[in-house]
Protein backbone atom coordinates (compact mmCIF):
# COMPACT_ATOMS: atom_id res chain seq x y z
CA UNK A 1 0.00 0.00 0.00
CA UNK A 2 2.91 2.36 -0.72
CA UNK A 3 0.46 4.25 -2.98
CA UNK A 4 -1.84 5.18 -0.06
CA UNK A 5 -1.69 8.76 1.18
CA UNK A 6 -4.66 8.68 3.59
CA UNK A 7 -3.29 5.79 5.70
CA UNK A 8 -6.59 3.85 5.49
CA UNK A 9 -6.15 1.88 2.25
CA UNK A 10 -5.61 -1.86 2.24
CA UNK A 11 -4.16 -4.16 -0.41
CA UNK A 12 -6.38 -4.70 -3.44
CA UNK A 13 -6.62 -7.55 -5.94
CA UNK A 14 -5.43 -5.60 -8.97
CA UNK A 15 -3.09 -2.72 -9.70
CA UNK A 16 -6.00 -0.77 -11.20
CA UNK A 17 -7.93 -1.00 -7.91
CA UNK A 18 -4.93 0.16 -5.85
CA UNK A 19 -6.11 3.74 -5.64
CA UNK A 20 -6.17 6.16 -2.70
CA UNK A 21 -8.96 8.66 -2.11
CA UNK A 22 -6.36 11.45 -2.14
CA UNK A 23 -5.75 10.66 -5.82
CA UNK A 24 -9.37 10.17 -6.88
CA UNK A 25 -11.65 12.40 -4.81
CA UNK A 26 -11.66 16.20 -5.33
CA UNK A 27 -9.91 18.02 -2.49
CA UNK A 28 -13.01 20.00 -1.44
CA UNK A 29 -14.78 16.77 -0.36
CA UNK A 30 -12.40 16.14 2.54
CA UNK A 31 -13.10 19.06 4.84
CA UNK A 32 -11.13 18.37 8.02
CA UNK A 33 -10.79 14.61 7.49
CA UNK A 34 -7.70 12.92 6.14
CA UNK A 35 -9.61 10.07 4.47
CA UNK A 36 -12.90 10.19 2.58
CA UNK A 37 -14.12 7.07 4.42
CA UNK A 38 -13.94 9.02 7.70
CA UNK A 39 -16.07 11.89 6.38
CA UNK A 40 -19.52 12.21 7.93
CA UNK A 41 -21.12 12.56 4.49
CA UNK A 42 -19.51 9.28 3.36
CA UNK A 43 -20.99 7.57 6.42
CA UNK A 44 -24.44 8.93 5.53
CA UNK A 45 -24.37 8.60 1.76
CA UNK A 46 -22.50 5.30 1.41
CA UNK A 47 -22.99 3.33 4.64
CA UNK A 48 -26.45 4.23 5.96
CA UNK A 49 -28.74 1.24 5.39
CA UNK A 50 -31.85 3.38 4.85
CA UNK A 51 -30.10 5.43 2.16
CA UNK A 52 -28.84 2.24 0.48
CA UNK A 53 -32.28 0.62 0.53
CA UNK A 54 -33.70 3.78 -1.03
CA UNK A 55 -31.00 3.57 -3.72
CA UNK A 56 -31.97 -0.03 -4.45
CA UNK A 57 -35.64 0.99 -4.65
CA UNK A 58 -34.75 3.74 -7.11
CA UNK A 59 -32.68 1.37 -9.25
CA UNK A 60 -35.54 -1.11 -9.14
CA UNK A 61 -37.93 1.54 -10.47
CA UNK A 62 -35.57 2.09 -13.41
CA UNK A 63 -34.77 -1.56 -14.16
CA UNK A 64 -37.62 -3.59 -12.72
CA UNK A 65 -35.24 -5.85 -10.77
CA UNK A 66 -36.36 -7.84 -7.76
CA UNK A 67 -35.09 -6.14 -4.62
CA UNK A 68 -33.14 -8.28 -2.20
CA UNK A 69 -31.75 -6.46 0.82
CA UNK A 70 -28.67 -8.58 1.41
CA UNK A 71 -25.10 -7.43 1.99
CA UNK A 72 -24.21 -7.97 -1.68
CA UNK A 73 -27.00 -5.64 -2.79
CA UNK A 74 -26.16 -3.10 -0.10
CA UNK A 75 -22.50 -3.11 -1.19
CA UNK A 76 -23.54 -2.56 -4.81
CA UNK A 77 -25.79 0.33 -3.75
CA UNK A 78 -22.96 1.81 -1.65
CA UNK A 79 -20.56 1.68 -4.61
CA UNK A 80 -23.16 3.40 -6.80
CA UNK A 81 -23.81 6.02 -4.13
CA UNK A 82 -20.10 6.77 -3.84
CA UNK A 83 -19.82 7.25 -7.59
CA UNK A 84 -22.89 9.48 -7.77
CA UNK A 85 -21.77 11.49 -4.73
CA UNK A 86 -18.19 12.11 -5.93
CA UNK A 87 -18.49 12.05 -9.73
CA UNK A 88 -22.18 12.67 -10.41
CA UNK A 89 -23.56 10.74 -13.35
CA UNK A 90 -20.76 9.38 -15.49
CA UNK A 91 -22.82 8.25 -18.46
CA UNK A 92 -23.35 4.92 -20.15
CA UNK A 93 -20.18 2.93 -20.59
CA UNK A 94 -18.08 5.04 -18.20
CA UNK A 95 -16.92 3.58 -14.88
CA UNK A 96 -14.55 4.95 -12.26
CA UNK A 97 -12.48 3.01 -9.77
CA UNK A 98 -13.53 3.55 -6.16
CA UNK A 99 -10.63 4.20 -3.76
CA UNK A 100 -9.43 1.29 -1.65
CA UNK A 101 -10.26 3.01 1.65
CA UNK A 102 -13.89 3.53 0.57
CA UNK A 103 -14.23 -0.02 -0.75
CA UNK A 104 -12.90 -1.50 2.50
CA UNK A 105 -15.16 0.71 4.63
CA UNK A 106 -18.14 -0.58 2.62
CA UNK A 107 -16.94 -4.20 2.76
CA UNK A 108 -16.38 -3.96 6.52
CA UNK A 109 -19.90 -2.60 7.06
CA UNK A 110 -21.57 -5.09 4.68
CA UNK A 111 -19.29 -8.15 4.60
CA UNK A 112 -19.46 -10.89 2.02
CA UNK A 113 -20.23 -14.19 3.71
CA UNK A 114 -18.17 -16.19 1.18
CA UNK A 115 -15.27 -13.73 1.51
CA UNK A 116 -15.07 -13.20 -2.26
CA UNK A 117 -15.41 -9.96 -4.16
CA UNK A 118 -15.80 -8.91 -7.76
CA UNK A 119 -12.88 -6.73 -8.86
CA UNK A 120 -13.40 -3.50 -10.76
CA UNK A 121 -15.13 -4.21 -14.05
CA UNK A 122 -14.88 -2.18 -17.18
CA UNK A 123 -18.20 -0.64 -18.27
CA UNK A 124 -19.22 -3.35 -20.75
CA UNK A 125 -18.47 -6.13 -18.27
CA UNK A 126 -20.48 -4.33 -15.55
CA UNK A 127 -23.49 -3.87 -17.85
CA UNK A 128 -23.41 -7.56 -18.78
CA UNK A 129 -23.23 -8.57 -15.09
CA UNK A 130 -26.47 -6.75 -14.25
Amino acid sequence: TYWCRCNACRPMTTYEESLCCKDEVPHDFFGETTCIAEHMDFQTVCLNVTVLKTTLNMLNNLRGNTIVYENESLRYAAYRQFTWWVHNRLGKGINRVIPSCAIWAIRDKYPNESNTSIPFLEAREEENRL
